[in-house]
């Protein structure tokens, strides 16, 4: 989570985050970037062999006539961050950020409190109030519920498309699952 509108504890980092993490997506991360995008060149497909510790559901694309495992991620520049840091290291959607930039650089133990999370590349000593840490609690049950859409969307594009369709009907297919879960 790099320095956004407000600055908050980010606003002391050098975006370490933005730079040495993939930022995996979910549908709903998909579909709030493109809300506020209008595009989706952003989105990549990153090779699972690629992406360390995943935290998120695969799906599968069939291309050159080999079947492969890809995870939905942000795009890199060419310097390897994140392709929406901005200048002075500020994240240029970050009302739209994904939950897992949301979350950085907590996750939930086994109890459901916060933690900091194993291995964090934030230098930030982050001292958390009452509403800090009913806002990180609200973006983890948000973010979990988001992962088990996810889950069951990509389980149903790898069983019906993965052996016909490309990355571009992918995403065109989880952002019509998201709009439909929105609806509802």
């Amino acid at each position: 989570m790099s320095k956004g509108e407000n600055g908050g504890p980010c606003a002391q980092c050098n975006a370490l985050c933005c730079r040495n993490y993939s930022v995996c997506l979910t549908a709903h991360d998909l579909q709030r970037l493109f809300k506020k995008t209008g595009r989706l060149d952003w989105a990549a497909a990153a090779k699972a062999e690629s992406v360390k510790n995943p935290p998120f559901h695969s799906f599968f694309l069939f291309e050159k006539g080999i079947f492969k495992e890809y995870f939905l991620c942000l795009a890199r520049d060419a310097s390897e961050a994140c392709v929406f840091l901005g200048e002075k290291n500020k994240c240029v959607v970050y009302s739209s950020r994904p939950t897992v930039c949301r979350m950085y650089p907590f996750e939930l133990d086994s109890t459901g409190s916060l933690k900091y999370k194993k291995n964090h590349r934030c230098p930030v000593l982050w001292k958390l109030g009452g509403q800090e840490v009913e806002r990180f609690l609200a973006d983890a049950r948000q973010r979990q519920r988001e992962l088990d859409d996810y889950g069951v969307w990509c389980r149903e594009w790898n069983a019906l498309h993965a052996r016909k369709k490309g990355l571009k009907s992918f995403l065109k297919f989880l952002l019509g699952k998201a709009k439909e879960e929105g609806e509802h």
